[in-house]
Parts: C-alpha cells; sequence; structure tokens
C-alpha cells in the first residue's frame, strides 16, 4: 500500500496544528512554556497528553465526515528514527475549524504527530512520550502499516510501560496507550 505520494513508499508525519491553554503564542509552533503554568507530575502530563489525542482524534473524524478523507500531508520532511516527520504548521489552514481550542503539543510540549494514506483514507497520531522522540521508528511503522492495511478495525491496544513510550492511534483506535489506571484523573 503506498502511504505517501512524496516518500516513496514512506510514511509521513506531521504534528497537527492548533495552540492551547491560556498562553498567548509567538507563533503557531511555539511551545514555550507559560511562566503562569503550575507544575504538572509526569501522570498529569500522560493524561492530558491522552486527553489531547482524544481531541484530536474526534476533529479528525469531524474533518472525514464534512471531506470523505482525513487530512494529506504536503510538506517538507524530516527524518526521525526512520519515519519522515512534518513540522506543526502544516495542516493549520484545513484542521483550524476542527481543532479549535485544542492542543497541538503533548503534555512534555512535543507536537503531535500524524501519518496518512496516500489518499487520505487512513491516519495514524503519535504522542513522543517523556523524552520527546520518536523511540523505535520501526516498530511504529509496523503498527502503523498494520492499522492502514486492516479492512474494519486495527490490531487490539497495547499498554505502554513508561512516561517516555510512545502513544499511538489508528483511524480513531488505541493502539499504544496507557494501562486504565493511569487514564482516569483522582482527586
Amino acid at each position: 500500500m503506498n502511504i505517501s505520494p512524496s516518500v516513496a513508499g514512506g510514511i509521513a508525519l506531521f504534528g497537527i496544528l492548533t495552540v492551547g491553554s491560556g498562553c498567548t503564542a509567538l507563533s503557531l509552533g511555539d511551545s514555550r512554556r507559560c511562566e503562569s503554568e503550575p507544575f504538572e507530575s509526569p501522570m498529569d502530563k500522560l493524561r492530558r497528553t491522552w486527553s489531547g489525542l482524544q481531541g484530536l482524534s474526534t476533529a479528525l473524524e469531524s474533518y472525514k465526515v464534512d471531506m470523505n478523507f482525513y487530512p494529506i500531508s504536503h510538506c517538507e520532511l524530516q527524518d526521525h528514527d526512520g519515519l519522515l516527520l512534518c513540522p506543526v504548521h502544516e495542516l493549520g489552514e484545513e484542521l483550524w475549524p476542527y481543532t479549535r481550542g485544542l492542543s497541538g503539543h503533548d503534555g512534555w510540549r512535543s507536537p503531535y504527530l500524524y501519518a496518512n494514506t496516500e489518499a487520505g483514507e487512513h491516519y495514524a497520531m503519535i504522542a513522543t512520550g517523556s523524552d520527546r522522540r520518536v523511540n523505535d521508528g520501526e516498530e511504529l511503522r509496523r503498527l502503523i502499516e498494520t492499522c492502514f492495511q486492516a479492512k474494519l478495525f486495527a490490531p487490539p491496544p497495547r499498554a505502554i510501560h513508561s512516561f517516555a513510550d510512545d502513544l499511538l492511534w489508528c483511524d480513531a483506535q488505541e493502539i499504544l496507550a496507557p494501562p486504565d489506571e493511569m487514564r482516569i484523573c483522582r482527586e
């Protein structure tokens, strides 16, 4: 299956655009920490990241309902552990009506990453975790390709074990996810 025409068989990934929180960003890709933000534990950051993935997944599904395909990348690609990544601002204008109010960055201030098939019939979204990098590009590539080739459902979800582990969604289904007890906010 061809995944992106500009990648010659590779997977194109790029960040989803928006700026969240109560802080004013200087530019669309600005991810600097605001002085007024309270301290967040790694668990809080993971929960915020997971919630952000859920919100962005809903936005992507809404986009597909309106357009009949998921957003398609058109950007200058950069190689990160074997996966081709695009800058966060590349989907801005297309997705803005759907992502307004959502953050384009995870709890560790890294952009969410996005992959799509050539015609936009499938997508995958990645959050890189506390280490702010793709940990195993080959494993993620295999999981994404499996998701893209699945007829109805992606593979069953697998739990992550560390805050540094990557999180992965494919076509609105969680693939690499925190265990249930890590998703629930407790007082």
